[in-house]
Order: C-alpha cells, then structure tokens, then sequence
C-alpha cells in the first residue's frame, strides 16, 4: 500500500550484485587516483624541467632580507659629485696623425694593428702617426686590484675600425651600446663591507672587494650598467643596497644618475 513501510528483506542476489558494484566502483576510483597521480608526476617533471632550463636564461633571484625595508636603504640624494680624473681636452690631430682620448677614470690599454702601444692614462689624450693608411685600434681598461691582488670591475674594452689621420677617437663609458658605470664608495659605518655588484642578476659580480669602516672615496672600478642594476654592501652581515634587486619597482634605479662620459657614480653609507 501507498506510504506503507516494507519489512522485505534484500535477497543474496542483490546484495551480491551491489557488492559488485561497489567493487566496480571502488576499482574505477582507484584506477582514476593512479591515473591522476601519473599525470601530477608527469605534469611535475615538465616543469621541473621547464625551470631549470629558464634558469640558465633568466636572472638568478635573490630573495631579499627578511630585515630588509625601503626605508633601509640608502639615500642618493644627497650624495656629492664625484672627484674624477682631471680632463685635458684633447688637441687637434698634427698631419699624417690621429688622436686618441681617454674619458675615463681609470687608464687604458691601446693597440693599433694588433702592435701594442704604452697605456693612456685616464683624462688624457696622445697623437699617433698614422700617415695615409687607415688603422684598427684595440683599447682595454686597466682594472684596479684588491690587497690580495686579484682585478676588479667587469672586463671593458672596444675596438674601432678604419681610422683615419685627422680624426678624433673619444673612449668613454658608452661601449657597443652597453653603458658602463665607475663605482665610488664612501664607507662611515662601524663595519668593513663587502660589495657585490648587481646582485640576483645574470651579470652578477661579487667583487671580493672590502670597503673599510670609516673611509672614504674607495674606486672600486667599471661595471655594466642597467636600468636595474644594484650596489650591494654585506656589512657584518646586514645587507643594504642602491638600485634594484630582483622583483623590485624601478623607482629606485640609478641608471640616469650616471654622469657620461667618465661614468662616475658616488655612493655614501652612513
């Protein structure tokens, strides 16, 4: 009857036949599980394998302090102008001659022809005959030294092609469209620092330079500038920095504080 409750009792057959089922089932649910889980494996491998290969082409991310806060870094505004090597301007090229001139602040090292010539110190310039041939001229930055006598600074060096008597050759901090920087440090803190330039990036330099407490105007030489290049001081082991470190706004970059030709940028830790 309608509404009637049945006191019927399944039979063996059915509640075998729902045993079965629920086996089915049971073995569907298990059979998708390992199926997911094979796909997670593989799906982890792909970018575990993605990754490492962006890793060799991406920059190398530094996390930043847990100390670390904007307020903690240091403040440009106030820096002063560099001293940089005195600039005597070059003089027009004698007949037959031309004219290299050296804009940086730190010497070079010249060739014409592959045949080696004395270097040229920084703010100054020098006539070489040349006659009616035409000359290649091969330059390098004579790097600076740490006490321990190991070179500082990113390599830098050009190469300029056809030159001909009656030119003017200017070697400056634009090289092949890469611009250079030429580090100065004034330490006033307690602690000797260590530096690292652009840290976190592919052109990463850990400079195995030491900037003594309470100094002043340390050149630490010429490194690649970006828009976010950094400055990096480890001070007893608290870390502050200029420029911008990986996942870092843009705000805080230095690029058009360096002043051409020379390249100089000044920096001050109090």
């Amino acid at each position: 009857m309608p509404g009637e409750l049945s006191n019927d009792k399944p039979s063996h057959q059915s509640i075998e036949l729902r045993v079965a089922r629920i086996g089915l089932i049971s073995a569907v649910v298990v059979a998708t599980c390992g199926l997911a889980g094979t796909l997670l494996t593989v799906l982890g491998t792909a970018i575990s394998g993605y990754f490492s290969t962006r890793a060799v082409q991406d920059p190398l991310l530094i996390p930043l302090r847990a100390t670390q806060t904007a307020e903690a870094r240091l403040d440009l505004s106030s820096a002063p102008v560099a001293p940089i090597a005195e600039w005597t301007p070059p003089s027009s090229p004698a007949p037959g001659a031309f004219v290299v001139a050296n804009e940086l602040n730190l010497p070079v090292r010249l060739s014409i022809n592959g045949a080696p010539l004395e270097n040229l110190a920084a703010g100054a310039s020098r006539s070489i005959s040349l006659g009616d041939a035409s000359a290649r001229l091969d330059w390098e930055v004579v790097k600076e030294t740490t006490s321990s006598g190991r070179p500082i600074g990113d390599d830098m060096g050009g190469k300029m092609e056809d030159i001909h008597s009656g030119e003017t050759i200017n070697i400056d901090n634009l090289v092949a469209d890469q611009p250079y920087f030429y580090l100065y440090i004034s330490n006033h803190s307690a602690d000797d620092c260590e530096v690292t330039v652009n840290k976190g990036w592919q052109d990463e330099n850990a400079t195995d330079a030491v900037v003594p407490a309470n100094s002043d105007e340390i050149g630490l030489g010429y490194y690649k500038l970006f828009e976010d290049s950094n400055v990096t001081l480890d001070c007893d082991g608290k870390e502050s920095w200029w420029g911008l470190q990986p996942g870092e706004s843009r705000d805080d970059s230095f690029y058009d504080l360096v002043q051409p030709p020379s390249g100089v940028i000044y920096f001050i830790l109090e």
